[in-house]
């Protein structure tokens, strides 16, 4: 008998195994008893032992956005503002003038050329 079956009656031992036997994955379908019977892997102890990714990865995400909002300035301009417009066939920026704004962070700029 082993060690973590020992203290436990038979109807605890037999929903011990008959868990163990359910959660193992089968060689023809390639999922397991309960897998197929729930639609979903079912929670086992090793479940619990793995580290919630999710929580860290939105943790990380929330320290990322902090730090860049540390440094971000709101950009918002008016009509007729003056404005430089990088132009990438010049390598360089050209003087321009805000005609419409037309989403939160885009404008249509006329550019005297």
């Amino acid at each position: 008998m082993s060690r973590a079956t020992e203290g436990q009656n038979l109807n605890e031992r037999l929903c011990s195994f008959l868990f163990n036997y359910r959660n193992c994955c089968q060689r023809s379908t390639g999922r397991s008893p309960g897998e197929v019977l729930f639609g979903k892997p079912l929670r086992s102890i090793f479940d619990q032992l793995k580290p919630d990714i999710h929580r860290k990865m939105d943790k990380e995400k929330i320290i990322q956005m902090i730090d860049f909002d540390k440094h971000a300035r709101d950009r918002s301009f008016t009509n007729e503002q003056p404005v430089w417009v990088n132009n990438p066939l010049s390598k360089g920026s050209t003087p321009g003038q805000v005609s419409k704004r037309t989403g939160p962070h885009s404008y249509i700029v006329n550019v005297n050329l």
